[in-house]
């Protein structure tokens, strides 16, 4: 069953639009940000947060996206738990589903 996007992160972006994005950018970082939040059996708004501590959805979600939009689900979601990994005091499980 697909779960719906989180409102709050969807607002979040909204209301504090840093970089000038179109829509399709924006759709993709709550993508990215709701997907890894469910492979962590944790909240969109957490991972948001998360994110927010590096402006990782500026300086890695929006500029990879013509990249990353392409591939599947499970690699975007890789790519994004590596950046959290690397860039922010988020901490994530050794084993993901």
């Amino acid at each position: 069953m697909k779960r719906p996007l989180d409102n709050s992160v969807k607002r979040s972006f909204l209301q504090n639009r840093v970089m000038s994005c179109d829509d399709k950018q924006i759709e993709f970082a709550v993508f990215c940000i709701e997907n890894t939040a469910k492979r962590l059996g944790t909240s969109g708004q957490e991972v948001y947060r998360a994110l927010c501590q590096t402006d990782g959805i500026n300086t890695f979600i929006i500029p990879s996206y013509d990249i990353l939009h392409t591939q599947s689900k499970d690699y975007i979601v890789d790519e994004t738990l590596e950046y959290l990994r690397r860039h922010t005091s988020y901490i994530i499980p050794n084993s993901q589903p």
